[in-house]
């Protein structure tokens, strides 16, 4: 808990950003759904790629692994941070909040459970 959990770029450019990122990191396979794709390497899920619509700015967003993001939030706020969203705002996300710190810069907060995942992350 409290350690990074995960990485994910937001693009509104997916497949440049993937053409991109598998050139330079050697990606050996790319598992591409709807609106996300993992960047795998020898089997282990490496990076997501958030398929933004409209004008975004291409980012890097990491995820922090905590036990309750929502109890979170009040401190995020008295330190001057920004809540974009909360838990449960989002119904396929349901333990996962956006924020931003006090200077601006997004971070996912975010209860994740590796009992339940599939086998390569």
């Amino acid at each position: 808990m409290g350690d990074w959990l995960w990485n994910e770029i937001w693009t509104s450019v997916p497949d440049e950003t993937i053409n991109f990122y598998k050139a330079v990191g050697g990606y050996s396979q790319i598992k591409k759904g709807k609106d996300y794709a993992i960047l795998i390497q020898e089997g282990t899920w490496r990076a997501g790629v958030r398929f933004a619509s409209g004008d975004v700015t291409v980012r890097w967003v990491p995820a922090i692994r905590v036990t309750d993001p929502r109890s979170l939030l009040p401190k995020v706020e008295a330190l001057g941070g920004t809540v974009w969203v909360k838990p449960g705002d989002i119904p396929e996300n349901p333990d996962t909040a956006l924020i931003s710190d006090n200077t601006g810069a997004l971070l996912i907060l975010q209860r994740w459970d590796f009992t339940n995942i599939a086998e390569g992350h």
